[in-house]
């Protein structure tokens, strides 16, 4: 638990900074990507803009959660061409040897 005499201005005059710093930067990545990409929709510039973003590293995921979640999407992506791959096998057949068919 903090003590009630802590001073907390730093902190709360650092995240003021970043938040500033953050709108400052997305709206150069903003124009910049309207001034590349004329005919953007607000949305796809929105798109650009989160996933281009600043990120602070105490913001940024742990690279053992994002190896773990990519790990875990592969799995999935796996198991559904798996399950595909057998659907489509039995929604077509086996095919049959060629001395049946030309009988």
């Amino acid at each position: 638990m903090p003590h009630i005499l802590e001073d907390s201005t730093s902190s709360l005059e650092l995240s003021a900074f970043k938040e500033k710093l953050r709108l400052l930067y997305n709206q150069i990545l903003e124009k910049v990507y309207k001034r590349e990409n004329p005919g953007a929709s607000p949305e796809e510039v929105q798109a650009y803009v989160e996933e281009n973003g600043l990120q602070f590293p105490d913001e940024v995921e742990d690279a053992q959660e994002q190896d773990e979640e990519i790990e875990e999407l592969m799995n999935m992506l796996d198991t559904l061409v798996c399950a595909i791959d057998y659907s489509v096998i039995i929604y077509v057949g086996v095919p049959e040897e060629e001395d049946s068919i030309t009988r």
